[in-house]
C-alpha cells in the first residue's frame, strides 16, 4: 500500500503536466502561448481570436484524455487513477476560460 501511494504521489505532478501538455497539443502552431504559474497552479494563456469550437476543443480535451486513462488505470489499480481523476478539478476553469475566450475576446 505504501509503494502505490508513493507511486500515487509521483504521479500527481506528472499528471498536472500532461493535462497542460494535451492543451498546448490542440492549439495551432502560429499562436502566441505563454505558461503561466501562480504557487501551485499552471495554466496556459495564449493571444488570438480563435473560433468557440476550437477553443472548446482546447479546453475539454484533456479531459476527455485524462478522464480515459483514469477509466483504464481504475480497473488495475483505483489508486494509480487518482491523479488522473483529480485533473478533472480543473474542468470548471477550463470551461470559464472557453467562455471568456469565445464570448468576450480576452
Amino acid at each position: 500500500l505504501f509503494l502505490r501511494m508513493a507511486a500515487c504521489a509521483l504521479l500527481l505532478p506528472g499528471a498536472v503536466f500532461l493535462h497542460e501538455f494535451l492543451h498546448l497539443l490542440f492549439i495551432p502552431s502560429w499562436v502566441h502561448v505563454r505558461v503561466v504559474s501562480q504557487g501551485s497552479i499552471v495554466a496556459i494563456d495564449f493571444d488570438a481570436t480563435l473560433s468557440p469550437g476550437r477553443n472548446l476543443l482546447i479546453a475539454l480535451a484533456p479531459h476527455v484524455v485524462m478522464w480515459g486513462a483514469a477509466t483504464c488505470l481504475w480497473r488495475k489499480d483505483p489508486l494509480l487513477a487518482l491523479p488522473f481523476v483529480l485533473s478533472g478539478l480543473s474542468l470548471p476553469a477550463d470551461v470559464h476560460s472557453w467562455y471568456r475566450r469565445s464570448f468576450f475576446h480576452g
